[in-house]
């Protein structure tokens, strides 16, 4: 089973909630979310496990007809309706916690 938590995407870890310091040891900084330590809270290692929203895609795309009737047509692409409802719906969710 799989969760996933919506938050305000961080620019480096020390504006993450995710970092934690002992006060016994306040030089060694730990990311929870991943359990490995922090070199630096000014930057964002590459193993960082918070990952971005995917984009939205295109829910339609021109198609050209050269045939007995020219013109152009929108023309719906219907995989990508239901991936830009899902996002949609990710985000409601996610609005109703902030």
């Amino acid at each position: 089973m799989k969760a996933a938590l919506i938050i305000d995407m961080p620019e480096y870890c020390h504006g993450c909630k995710f970092w934690f310091a002992k006060a016994t040891d306040p030089v060694r900084y730990r990311c929870m979310a991943a359990q490995k330590y922090i070199e630096n809270l000014g930057s964002k290692p590459n193993w960082c496990p918070l990952r971005e929203l995917p984009e939205k895609k295109t829910e339609v795309k021109e198609r050209k007809c050269e045939g007995s009737t020219k013109g152009t047509w929108k023309v719906p692409v219907p995989e990508n309706v239901g991936w830009n409802a899902c996002l949609d719906e990710i985000m409601k969710q996610s609005l109703k916690f902030c």
